[in-house]
């Protein structure tokens, strides 16, 4: 196993968070109007994002097979690329839209209640069946 192949490195996480900025700006000020449904949608788009990443870095890395150099060498750059897109896009926001980004991509529970508790039991529910 290399230590290396960790999905911060190789871009999954990138994408994800790419998937929401875009779903953020997408919207632009209109994320309250979506309610408690956000709550679960940009969980969805993250997981989207990943998987597209994850889907990007293994076509790129593909040469008569997969080495390790290769894919890790290939996730670097999705992750710079996704990374890029992301200053970009939030460049562009307005300020409300980029402090939800902000605090999406870093992570709180500043604010937080049950209701947001509850949108992670189907997804734990789906992953402890699998």
């Amino acid at each position: 196993s290399n230590g290396l192949a960790d999905p911060g490195i190789l871009g999954v996480n990138a994408g994800a968070g790419f998937a929401v900025v875009l779903f953020i700006f997408a919207f632009q000020g209109s994320m309250s109007n979506l309610g408690d449904f956000s709550i679960f949608v940009l969980p969805l788009f993250a997981f989207v994002g990943a998987a597209f990443a994850a889907f990007l870095i293994y076509v790129l890395a593909w040469k008569k097979g997969i080495t390790p150099v290769r894919l890790i060498l290939t996730g670097i750059g999705i992750n710079a690329a996704f990374s890029a897109a992301i200053v970009v896009i939030q460049l562009k926001m307005s300020p409300n839209d980029f402090n939800q980004a902000i605090v999406w991509l870093s992570g709180s529970i500043w604010g937080s209640s049950w209701t947001y508790v509850l949108s992670v039991v189907p997804w734990m529910l789906i992953f402890l069946v699998l």
